[in-house]
């Protein structure tokens, strides 16, 4: 199930729980002072035992048209160092 982190209106207490997609509701209590938390944006991390270059659809989502084709890791840091880009993996 995903973790999801809502943000205290009142004392600004960032806190995570844990909801089915379906059930994750959009205001929350603060464990700190009992007032009113809503859920907030937050950057998520999923972590496989598949590199990231080996998936295709992230390939395709950074590749453009006319690019060499990113088939190794060395492919990725080179188009990531050409386009200013962060390699993960």
């Amino acid at each position: 199930m995903p973790t999801y982190e809502f943000e205290c209106q009142t004392c600004g207490v960032i806190s995570e729980e844990v909801h089915r997609v379906a059930d994750c509701p959009d205001v929350s209590v603060c464990p700190s002072c009992g007032k009113p938390s809503v859920k907030i944006l937050s950057v998520s991390a999923v972590f496989g035992d598949t590199p990231p270059w080996i998936d295709h659809h992230l390939r395709d989502a950074i590749q453009g048209d006319g690019d060499k084709p990113i088939e190794t890791r060395k492919d990725l840091a080179d188009h990531c160092k050409k386009y200013d880009l962060v390699a993960i993996g």
